[in-house]
């Protein structure tokens, strides 16, 4: 990706939680490493120092955290960091800030205030606000709901604004929380970004919130590092010379990705044709879907691997990727699936795959919840899958230039 003209913001911080094993944060990465080759100096601020894609940091890259807590996969994993993660200047408490005129209560407005509490980020927001003023940077841009919020608080506290500050939302508005997080959170950006066009409806329901701010922006998905991946060796022994179809599934082990359906869908395609399949991930689920996986008789044929840093490498190697969430904003892993050139099948929840299949263009789509549907369209999918160069084309869509792009825009205040 080569700059396409001399940048004018010169640095930009990018709030996210943390380097986890998640959607928004992994995609923090893509921008920022696109970001970096178009110019631009960038920081991440993170709430807490956890690192799963240690390759995927960039070596110009500036780690800022507020919290130390970590796992041992990010201890391992931060000595192969190029970038040096340093803490956030320690902030006062931020329940006794003090302007020259009046304390945090008065600068805060009442619904941010309460804001402050229920999200449990006093701390991260103060010492994002000491951050905002002591490193002046041109644009912020917050990957989810919380670092949004932290970014609203922070922008009240500081004593400069940048800017620009974009917000993105990942995920839909469903619970109480939630909605009370964004209501007071994304009205303070001077643009908010949905990952979809169902997502950025979530913006609707949000008051005082206009249309004109309103954006929708892929993820960064597709770039030069997945495919790399894709071409690199894969260790499991079902991915080569194994006669048997491999079907490929991948995400956290929790509710919303509805693996049971999945399960009981394969038991299904397995009782008609041999089949085996490997679910990619970690969860707090695991040990009930291997349960579930003996009561089907199945075991034999499913594998749980755990989580891996290298998924491409399985996607180019399997015969079929099967989504069977009840509920997703842009589920990238589909996308990660359909560029290695894996034909898919995905449940028509909301948000994303329809958009993404296109209405089941370029991929089955089946109702929620519904094994006998899911299995079907498994089956029928395997006899006639989509080529894989139609797949790799519909993902280029989806590439990280495309959204570096348009992030770049909004930055600029030119989107």
């Amino acid at each position: 990706m080569q700059p396409s003209r001399p940048s004018t913001a010169r640095r930009i911080s990018i709030l996210t939680p943390s380097l986890a094993g998640q959607g928004a944060e992994r995609k923090a990465l893509y921008v920022a490493a696109g970001l970096l080759e178009r110019g631009y100096e960038v920081d991440l601020l993170l709430q807490r120092l956890v690192c799963h894609y240690p390759e995927e940091v960039p070596e110009r890259a500036r780690i800022f955290f507020q919290s130390k807590r970590s796992d041992e996969r990010t201890r391992k994993n931060l000595e192969r960091v190029p970038a040096v993660p340093r803490p956030l200047v320690p902030a006062v408490n931020p329940w006794r800030v003090r302007s020259p005129r009046m304390g945090l209560a008065g600068r805060l407005h009442r619904g941010q205030l309460r804001l402050l509490a229920s999200a449990r980020l006093p701390r991260w927001a103060a010492e994002v606000a000491a951050y905002l003023d002591r490193e002046r940077p041109d644009a912020v841009l917050a990957m989810n709901v919380l670092a949004a919020a932290a970014a609203a608080v922070a922008l009240r506290l500081a004593r400069r604004r940048p800017a620009r500050v974009v917000a993105t939302l990942h995920q839909v508005l469903k619970t109480g929380r939630l909605r009370y997080r964004a209501r007071h959170a994304y009205p303070h950006a001077d643009a908010v970004v949905g990952v979809s066009h169902g997502v950025a409806t979530e913006f609707g329901k949000i008051p005082g919130l206009e249309r004109s701010r309103i954006h929708t922006i892929y993820n960064p998905v597709v770039s030069a590092r997945l495919m790399e991946g894709a071409r690199r060796p894969a260790d499991h022994p079902w991915l080569d010379g194994c006669e048997a179809p491999l079907i490929l599934a991948a995400g956290k082990l929790n509710d919303r990705k509805d693996f049971p359906t999945l399960l009981t869908a394969f038991a299904r395609l397995l009782a008609r044709r041999p089949a085996r399949l490997i679910v990619l991930g970690e969860g707090r689920l695991r040990s009930g879907l291997r349960s579930l996986a003996r009561k089907l008789r199945i075991t034999e044929h499913v594998d749980f691997p755990g989580f891996e840093e290298n998924p491409y490498a399985f996607f180019a190697r399997a015969d079929l990727f099967v989504l069977s969430s009840r509920s997703e904003a842009l589920p990238t892993v589909l996308i990660e699936a359909m560029a290695c050139g894996c034909p898919v099948v995905s449940t028509d929840c909301d948000f994303g795959p329809r958009e993404i299949l296109e209405g089941g263009r370029y991929g089955a789509l089946v109702p929620v919840g519904d094994p006998a549907a899911l299995s079907a369209a498994m089956a029928r999918t395997l006899d006639d899958p989509v080529p894989r160069e139609v797949l790799r084309g519909r993902a280029s869509f989806f590439s990280a230039e495309r959204a570096v792009e348009r992030y770049e825009a909004l930055l600029l205040g030119e989107g």
